[in-house]
């Protein structure tokens, strides 16, 4: 007897724990919310997403999360995507990661006489500028001001086709500021600043230094959510910075034609 009751005692016991589990499995299943895995892909932030998950508590107001699922939340928040310029989206990645473009682009441009001197050289050349950038800021801004900051380092290469065959080659940084919220379609604003060695010799500088400071606009187009291309229009100044005479400097206005590809 004292066997057969310990057994019932036993079983009523298991029973109990049982129905424990099942009614704390109930509850956890109760603390998660559905579509939450949409919504951490649609945040382009993270923290946007880490707010989004910690809103997703128990409706009767506990502050108890579901861990399992708080843990998988906060591995997706550490490796939130870097945001696609293209689709407003976001894309795979790692939010450590900064968003790395390597672009290539052409111009060919044609001395401008803005301060109306009375004799010009009538300069004009072709240019081809690579460069490497670093997006390390997010997106900013929401609607059509929503925007994305590109700095880097561009790459100098410019052919004089006239007055006579001459080449400057250097190295500037650009920047460049893109308004996203159109989606695929970007116009962006820049400019560069940099430095090179030349061989062009004019009434408007003859020195083998030379400064270069740009400033321009476009608009790019994506082709893909990494592949674009774009065509704009930039202002060039040329001079030596007054380090030898003479340096009354030259302007030209040219037009850009160039792709970029964004990688992880």
């Amino acid at each position: 007897m004292n066997k057969l009751l310990r057994a019932a005692t036993l079983a009523a016991f298991v029973a109990g724990v049982v129905g424990c589990a099942g009614v704390s499995s109930t509850r956890t299943v109760a603390h998660r919310v559905p579509h939450a895995d949409q919504d951490l892909r649609r945040a382009d932030q993270p923290g946007e997403a880490e707010k989004a998950w910690v809103a997703a508590r128990v409706a009767d107001g506990e502050t108890a999360l579901d861990m399992q699922r708080y843990i998988a939340a906060m591995q997706h928040v550490k490796a939130m995507p870097w945001h696609s310029l293209a689709s407003n989206k976001t894309l795979g990645g790692n939010a450590t990661e900064v968003l790395v473009a390597g672009s290539s682009a052409g111009a060919m441009g044609v001395h401008n006489n803005i301060e109306e001197h009375g004799t010009v050289s009538d300069i004009s050349f072709v240019n081809f500028t690579p460069r490497v950038s670093h997006l390390f800021f997010s997106p900013f801004g929401s609607g059509l001001l929503r925007s994305a900051f590109e700095p880097g380092l561009e790459g100098w290469f410019q052919y004089y086709l006239s007055p006579k065959e001459s080449t400057a080659e250097g190295l500037k940084v650009a920047f460049r500021y893109h308004f996203i919220g159109l989606g695929r379609l970007v116009p962006y604003l820049e400019i560069t600043a940099g430095a090179g060695g030349t061989s062009l010799r004019v009434p408007e500088i003859d020195s083998s230094f030379t400064f270069v400071l740009e400033g321009g606009a476009g608009l790019a187009y994506f082709v893909t959510d990494r592949v674009a291309v774009n065509f704009g229009y930039r202002f060039q100044h040329i001079s030596n910075g007054n380090t030898s005479q003479p340096n009354r400097g030259f302007n030209s206005d040219s037009g850009v034609l160039g792709v970029s590809y964004f990688f992880k």
